[in-house]
């Protein structure tokens, strides 16, 4: 569950978004989708459109909450399973660009910047050594 805010805080820096405009974007319209009126589908319909909206979170919520209602599915574990993995991946990307930065920039010798960067990369990826390493060259050499 630490992993999942940790997530959503790097989301919310990076898109420069806050938590409760991304919740609140979702929360109003949960059950206005037009899969008929079973609870099941219409969170499952919804699920989909926030998995596609890239808002991982809140697609594994409701995801887990439809899993509740209907535990036969074969299809949600799937849908589950890859939502999850785009919430501890799905920042890969964007962590590998930020180091991808902060690397040119440091090679430019333009420390400021590119310490300002690998802190952001710290949000992202906080089990990686790579950005404290250089973190800690830029201070040693200035």
């Amino acid at each position: 569950m630490k992993l999942l805010f940790t997530t959503l805080f790097a989301l919310t820096i990076i898109a420069g978004v806050s938590q409760d405009e991304i919740l609140a974007s979702t929360n109003d319209s949960l059950f206005t989708s037009n899969s008929g009126n079973d609870p099941y589908n219409k969170l499952v319909a919804k699920a989909d459109e926030m998995f596609q909206a890239e808002l991982f979170l809140k697609a594994l919520e409701l995801y887990e909450r439809a899993a509740t209602l209907n535990p036969t599915d074969i299809n949600l574990p799937e849908k589950i399973s890859l939502t999850q993995n785009k919430l501890t991946c799905g920042n890969c990307n964007t962590y590998e660009k930020v180091i991808f930065e902060a690397d040119k920039h440091y090679q430019k010798e333009e420390f400021n910047e590119a310490l300002k960067l690998y802190t952001r990369s710290q949000i992202i990826n906080p089990s990686d050594a790579y950005p404290q390493k250089m973190i800690d060259s830029i201070n040693k050499n200035n």
